[in-house]
């Protein structure tokens, strides 16, 4: 079965004054969601609005304005001040948005290579291809989702970087625009080695756009915090109720909806818990490897 359909993405939620600075919203009628990380397929946007529409307690605006669900990573989005949640990876947050954005809260996924708000990386190659080790993969093609993607470029940057004796250790790293471009770049041996965010190999698996056996891994990164949803500083959320909210519409998920998007709860995060991700990109440039290369 799939899940019920919510009939318009941009779903009209209701906002109380006091959890947000309105009056700053000048010109900026229509708060907005983010939630472009785990939603690459129409059944897991489906799921996301249903969890989304448990905000309706927390969000009115005056004139019954509607909130706008983007299913959207953009930058230029996140920098829009009427940003009332966004979807972000650790990375970026920390480079780029920590000055304006505050982190609110961060799902935890019932899905191998997470434990608690935390999330891994499979490093991973080809089924049939007979390297075994990392090591092994010195002079190959690695596959990069993005340069500021923490589990695809920063956590296997951490693990080169103690292989590779501060030198050059692939013949060439792609950009593939995604973690399931990735995937097909190594299936079709366009590249041969890749990390992969475990929430999206297990979602991807699971949904039937990728087939598990065609891969190996290689080796699990170190875990570290999920991918938070941040929002701009002058919306003052109150994360415990956000949290609360989103953790309602959980409860209330159809049981295919939970299996779709498998999330244990929203919880709690702070803007320093992140901070473990910069020493991972410290630790390599100590190491002599700044640049996954």
């Amino acid at each position: 079965m799939t899940p019920a359909k919510v009939s318009d993405s941009r779903i009209h939620l209701t906002f109380v004054a006091e959890h947000c600075m309105v009056e700053q919203l000048i010109g900026y009628t229509h708060p907005i969601i983010l939630c472009g990380m785990y939603a690459f397929s129409s059944v897991l946007r489906e799921a996301w609005q249903q969890v989304f529409l448990h905000l309706r307690p927390l969000l009115s605006l005056p004139g019954g304005g509607a909130l706008d669900i983007r299913y959207s990573n953009a930058t230029t989005d996140f920098q829009k001040p009427n940003l009332y949640l966004g979807h972000t990876c650790g990375y970026p947050f920390w480079h780029d948005f920590q000055e304006t954005h505050e982190v609110i809260t961060v799902p935890e996924f019932a899905i191998d290579g997470c434990s608690g708000i935390h999330y891994s990386s499979w490093i991973l190659a080809r089924a049939n291809d007979p390297r075994e080790s990392l090591a092994d993969f010195k002079q190959s093609i690695a596959v990069i989702n993005a340069h500021d993607s923490n589990s695809g470029m920063n956590a296997f940057r951490s693990e080169v970087s103690r292989v590779s004796t501060g030198q050059r250790f692939f013949s060439e790293v792609k950009v593939s625009g995604s973690h399931l471009n990735s995937l097909s770049m190594i299936r079709n041996q366009i590249g041969d080695i890749a990390a992969i965010d475990a929430i999206t190999f297990g979602l991807a698996n699971r949904l039937g756009e990728i087939n598990a056996s065609d891969f190996k891994i290689l080796l699990q990164t170190q875990l570290l915090p999920g991918l938070p949803f941040i929002a701009h500083r002058q919306f003052r959320l109150d994360g415990k109720l956000v949290n609360s909210a989103l953790n309602e519409g959980l409860t209330n998920l159809p049981q295919e909806s939970s299996t779709i998007l498998p999330i244990r709860k929203f919880s709690s995060v702070n803007t320093e818990q992140y901070r473990r991700i910069m020493e991972l990109e410290e630790a390599a440039i100590q190491l002599g490897y700044p640049e996954l290369a």
